[in-house]
C-alpha cells in the first residue's frame, strides 16, 4: 500500500476502514496501513492521537511514523496497537536514540526502516525477527551490531551506510539469504571471515571505508556477487585472487 501523509488520509473517507460497531479510524486505510508520516508528532502527541481514536485490534499491517519528532518508540505504542500482524514499520527521519527490545516480538515483521535517526545501538532482540527481509539502519551513529542479528535468516537487504562501524560480528555471515549489503561510509577496518556465507549476495557496497586494508578470502565464495563498490577505500590493497576471480563490477 502506498504511504501517505496524515492529512491526506484523514480527508479521504474511502481510505478508512470500518471499526466494529460502525466506527471508523481516520488513520487506517483499507489495506491496513496506518499513516502518520510527516505530522511533526512527538511521543506524547502520538499516543494522545491513537488513544483518542482507537485502531481495530490486529488490523495494522503497515505503520508509517517517518518524518516526525519521536525520540523514542514507547512500548506503550506497541501494546496500544497490538501489532502482531505488522509487516512493515517506517521510522526514518525521527530523533530516535534507541529501539525497544519489544520490537523483537513483532514476529510477522518483514520490513524495518530506521534510517536518519540517532541510534548508537540496536537491541539484540531484533535477531528474533525471523521473517524480516529488509532492514534499513543507514545514517545513524552505530558503532557495533549485536551478534544476534545473524538470527534474521530471511534478511535480503541490509542498509548500514553512514554509521561508525569498525567491525561486524562474525554471525553476520549466517545471513545466507542476503542479496544486497550497503556498508559505505563507515570506519571498517576489516570484514568478517564469515563473509563467505553470503551465498546469495549480489551487491556489496564498501565505498568510503578509508581504513579498510583488505578483503577476506572467504568473499571469493560469494559466487552470486555481481557488484562490489570500493570507491574511496584508499587503504585497500589488491583484492585476494579468490575475489578477483569473480569478475565483479567495481
Amino acid at each position: 500500500a502506498p504511504r501517505g501523509h496524515l492529512g491526506t488520509l484523514a480527508m479521504d473517507p474511502a481510505a478508512r476502514e470500518a471499526q466494529p460497531g460502525g466506527r471508523r479510524s481516520r488513520f487506517l486505510d483499507a489495506d491496513g496501513a496506518l499513516q502518520l508520516s510527516g505530522a511533526g508528532l512527538d511521543v506524547s502527541a502520538l499516543l494522545a492521537a491513537l488513544s483518542a481514536e482507537p485502531v481495530p485490534t490486529d488490523a495494522v499491517r503497515t505503520l508509517s511514523l517517518d518524518g516526525n519528532r519521536l525520540e523514542e518508540l514507547p512500548t506503550e505504542l506497541l501494546r496500544l496497537l497490538r501489532l502482531k500482524e505488522l509487516r512493515a514499520l517506517w521510522l526514518d527521519g525521527n530523533l530516535l536514540r534507541g529501539l525497544p527490545p519489544a520490537l523483537g516480538e513483532l514476529r510477522a515483521l518483514e520490513r524495518l526502516h530506521v534510517a536518519g535517526n540517532q541510534l548508537e545501538a540496536i537491541p539484540p532482540e531484533l535477531g528474533k525477527l525471523f521473517a524480516l527481509r529488509a532492514l534499513s539502519l543507514s545514517r545513524n551513529r552505530l558503532r557495533k551490531l549485536p551478534s544476534e542479528l545473524g538470527g534474521c535468516v530471511a534478511l535480503e537487504s541490509l542498509w548500514l551506510s553512514q554509521n561508525q562501524l569498525e567491525v561486524l560480528p562474525e554471525s553476520i555471515g549466517e545471513l545466507s539469504s542476503l542479496r544486497a549489503l550497503w556498508l559505505d561510509g563507515n570506519a571498517l577496518t576489516r570484514l568478517p571471515e564469515s563473509a563467505g556465507g553470503w551465498s546469495s549476495l549480489e551487491r556489496l557496497e564498501l565505498g568510503g571505508n578509508t581504513a579498510l586494508a583488505e578483503l577476506p578470502e572467504g568473499l571469493g565464495q560469494c559466487s552470486a556477487l555481481q557488484s562490489l563498490g570500493v570507491k574511496g577505500c584508499s587503504s585497500l590493497a589488491s583484492p585476494p585472487a579468490e575475489v578477483a576471480a569473480l569478475g565483479t563490477q567495481a
